[in-house]
């Protein structure tokens, strides 16, 4: 892994999680397109798109709009992308993608805290801003505006570079676990995909969405269920 590569991934980390609510909100920062484009820079676009589907359609329920304050799924995008594309497992791939995703998906969780943190500290630089424009100092207030694009920036970076960070630690856990082991995590991988289509189909606001949860759901069970006796 190039330095080049570390540092574009780490500047679309930045420029996401700036653009999933400071500005633009042109839907970049959704996991199913951060997901493929670090992984791609990362060298397996496969990888991030897989767990970028999932993610999305998991966190499909979510969004960032006004004060919302939603769990961070461009955080666990971020993080499961960097470590599903250094973790990759050539002949366990869905047991790579279910690692990547139990090591990200606090993440989602640690970005809401961290995001609420910093909506808080722009309400001070605002009011910093006013009492600046009052006195005519409008350079000043200007400068108090542009600050408030720093921290989403830093915390999008922080977040890909920890993934990136705890990409071996994934990889050398996987390379640790016996063969059952493996196959156990890709199993959990199938369910956790049928479980995030269930999810996303709750996430409609119609009459039939439970119903269509339900199918979803028991539809990916009678998969697996047939996969554990043809011995996937």
């Amino acid at each position: 892994m190039t330095a080049v590569r570390i540092a574009l991934v780490v500047c679309v980390g930045a420029f996401t999680s700036l653009e999933r609510k400071s500005f633009g909100e042109l839907m970049l920062s959704r996991p199913i397109v951060v997901a493929t484009v670090v992984a791609a820079i990362l060298g397996e676009a496969g990888a991030g798109l897989a767990v970028g589907v999932a993610l999305e359609l998991f966190f499909l329920g979510s969004s960032a709009y006004g004060a919302s304050t939603p769990e961070h799924e461009t955080f666990a995008a971020l993080a499961a992308s960097a470590i599903a594309a250094r973790a990759y497992l050539p002949h366990h791939p869905a047991a790579a993608f279910a690692l990547a995703v139990l090591f990200a998906l606090p993440f989602a969780r640690l970005g809401r805290r961290a995001e609420a943190a910093i909506e808080r500290w722009h309400v001070r630089l605002v009011e910093g801003a006013r009492e600046r424009l009052e006195t005519g100092d409008e350079r000043a207030a200007n400068r108090r505006a542009l600050a408030g694009l720093v921290l989403p920036a830093l915390a999008g970076a922080a977040a890909v570079g920890t993934g990136l960070l705890l990409a071996p630690w994934a990889s050398a856990l996987a390379h640790l676990l016996p063969p059952a082991m493996l196959k156990g995590l890709s199993w959990s991988w199938a369910l956790f995909l049928g479980v995030c289509a269930a999810l996303s189909l709750k996430a409609i606001r119609s009459r039939k969405a439970l119903l269509l949860s339900g199918v979803a759901a028991l539809a990916v069970l009678g998969a697996f269920a047939l996969a554990t006796y043809v011995g996937w």
